[in-house]
């Protein structure tokens, strides 16, 4: 089952490494995200995990916890990990900077970790 998966587990090490810490700041320096955001914004969307027609505008109070703390999505569901997914994809559409934040908070790579888990 990680097959599908596996090139978005091996974007753990660079985030790990720090490779994105600065990601939101350098969209805000240069109107452009790092490599890597655009990178893993491909693999997410490769997953198949968003959830097609899914209103994750009007599902941003129950996203909240998770993005603000995100050691909280190592207790998230399937279905949470998939709302969470299609919200990080679709919501930076509209925020061109939001999936930089969302990998410099570290909330990226606690969402890939649980994919992981959740594939074991």
């Amino acid at each position: 089952m990680t097959e599908p998966f596996a090139s978005l587990f091996h974007l753990i090490e660079p985030l790990e490494r720090g490779e994105c810490d600065a990601a939101q700041s350098i969209y805000v320096t240069t109107g452009e995200s790092p490599p890597l955001v655009s990178t893993i914004k491909t693999e997410l969307e490769k997953t198949g995990l968003a959830i097609p027609d899914f209103q994750w505008l009007g599902w941003i109070d129950e996203a909240r916890p998770y993005l603000q703390t995100p050691e909280k999505l190592e207790h998230a569901s399937l279905e949470e990990v998939k709302k969470l997914v299609t919200l990080a994809v679709h919501a930076d559409q509209f925020n061109a900077s939001f999936l930089a934040h969302l990998c410099a908070s570290g909330f990226i790579v606690s969402l890939i970790r649980r994919i992981r888990a959740l594939c074991a």
